[in-house]
């Protein structure tokens, strides 16, 4: 998991901002041809640990957004809609305290955990109920309560 420690060679404890600006400074030197770092391995070592840590937080951040995802289930226009949105909330609610649980193990496969959720969260997707929004278009259309809240018949 993506902390803001990064352990580098030589014992020295670094932040990822202190790895990020060292990191610039040794990409400004390189370009001007300056070399003012004395130990090499030291440098590689936390410029490899900052991306590390990096993809560990863009990983962590595609984590919270596919659960986000599941989360984020628009709301109902009516009771009726509002027990079949219940009812796709919680199936999905499932799916991303499973995925959840699993990331949080300690060699998790971030990626295809983060897929995986992906998928399932595909096969309960936020249909069969009218939401609040779509109520509001269609009566801003001209449309009566009752049309507006009615959900479209499934195509044959």
């Amino acid at each position: 998991m993506a902390t803001d420690q990064i352990k580098a060679v030589g014992g020295r404890s670094w932040t990822v901002q202190d790895a990020e600006r060292l990191r610039r400074r040794i990409v400004d030197e390189h370009a001007r041809g300056l070399c003012a770092v004395a130990d090499g391995d030291e440098v590689l070592a936390v410029v490899d640990a900052y991306d590390r840590v990096r993809v560990e937080n863009e990983q962590l951040l595609d984590a919270l957004r596919a659960v986000l995802e599941a989360l984020d289930v628009p709301h109902a226009a009516t009771i009726g809609g509002e027990e079949t949105r219940c009812r796709v909330l919680g199936r999905r609610t499932v799916h991303a305290v499973i995925a959840l649980r699993a990331l949080a193990e300690p060699n998790a496969r971030m990626d295809w955990e983060i897929a995986d959720l992906r998928e399932r969260l595909a096969e309960h997707p936020p249909t069969g109920y009218v939401t609040q929004e779509q109520a509001q278009a269609a009566l801003a259309e001209g449309k009566t309560w009752a049309e507006a809240v009615t959900p479209a018949k499934p195509s044959a």
